[in-house]
């Protein structure tokens, strides 16, 4: 017998800071917004050339792909949920104990 559970859109949001992140997208995107913004200012300080060009490229890709992470995903509460949980599907080695009776 299968029971189904339907759970109204906003279900989670009271949980959820600005009715959208959990804690860890925060911290992930503020951490990247930091790390990003301060990479472009000092290349930017200095005299543009080619290095400069790579790194202001790397600031932009770090921010982009923090965005993507913390982007909502199906039914998933984002991508890095998701990637999470995939990840350790792949890893973890689900060991299944028999602990009921066997009728002959």
């Amino acid at each position: 017998m299968s029971y189904i559970f339907n759970a109204p859109k906003n279900f989670t949001k009271g949980k959820l800071i600005f009715s959208k992140y959990k804690i860890i997208d925060l911290i992930i995107l503020i951490l990247s917004a930091i790390s990003s913004i301060s990479l472009i200012v000092i290349t930017l300080i200095k005299e543009f050339d080619y290095v400069s060009g790579v790194f202001i490229t790397i600031g932009l890709f770090i921010i982009v792909a923090a965005y993507t992470l913390t982007f909502p995903f199906n039914i998933y509460h984002n991508v890095y949920n998701f990637l999470k949980i995939v990840i350790n599907k792949k890893i973890r080695k689900d060991k299944y104990i028999f602990k009921g009776v066997i009728y002959k």
